[in-house]
């Protein structure tokens, strides 16, 4: 448990870092949202699809930081 607070504390320095902080929180809301959104029995079916997006997302996060 003790590093998981080492990892935690060193991946906010990478967002903060890198100008990220914000708009990762933000697509974190935006995740919330959806999943608050959608129907509890159906999230099993959505995982797949969170999981991809999620990978998707952060990528052009990333991307759209770089050139900025």
């Amino acid at each position: 448990m003790n590093n998981f607070f080492v990892l935690i504390a060193g991946d906010l320095k990478r967002l903060r870092r890198y100008g990220i902080f914000w708009a990762s929180l933000a697509v974190s809301l935006l995740w919330i949202i959806f999943i608050q959104i959608v129907d509890l029995k159906n999230l099993s079916q959505f995982f797949g699809l969170f999981v991809m997006a999620d990978a998707t997302l952060m990528s052009f996060l990333l991307v759209g930081v770089s050139i900025i």
